[in-house]
């Protein structure tokens, strides 16, 4: 919503500029009434300027950012409307108890046609990382598949140590 409201503002704004410097008279009649009356009315300008930030901070703060935002997929019967938590457990899930998987983390985007996710990995020494992750990519879409009824369009498995808060071993 805020963006939205900001979005359009900004619109508002750039196309008043424009007017402005393409020479159009209104906009800049405008704009000096609107100055001259803010000079004229300190009580009212104060006010006024005091709303706008009030407004503005209402905006901001009712905007909470989260990752856990639920996540709304259609079907012909109903709907289904299931968070990033839930699927993450589920990925988790899949995950578990896989040989040569020291950890994982995921991370779910939606997309018109289903769900993307990404499971980032850390694989154990002497295994062989592809056949490990082509069983990850398996397993993972037919859980969430199988468990939620939505449709899984990529999974994608990678190695990133980083990710998971943990550095490569230096030689």
């Amino acid at each position: 919503m805020f963006r939205t409201i900001f979005g359009v503002f900004l619109i508002a704004l750039g196309g008043w500029i424009f007017l402005l410097a393409t020479g159009w008279k209104i906009p800049y009649e405008y704009t000096v009434q609107l100055v001259e009356w803010l000079r004229a009315n300190p009580l009212q300008s104060i006010f006024s300027s005091l709303g706008l930030i009030l407004v503005g901070f209402l905006l901001v703060r009712n905007q909470p950012f989260s990752f856990n935002k639920p996540f709304l997929f259609k079907f012909k019967k109903g709907e289904l409307r299931i968070n990033q938590t839930a699927l993450k457990d589920i990925v988790a899930r899949s995950t578990s108890g896989f040989d040569g998987l020291r950890k994982s983390s995921s991370l779910v985007k939606t997309k018109e046609d289903g769900i993307e996710v990404s499971v980032f990995c850390q694989f154990a020494d002497g295994y062989d990382s592809s056949l490990v992750s082509e069983k990850i990519r398996e397993k993972v879409s037919q859980d969430i598949e199988q468990y939620s009824g939505i449709k899984v369009k990529e999974v994608k498995v990678l190695f990133s140590p980083h990710h998971l808060g943990f550095a490569a071993k230096k030689k």
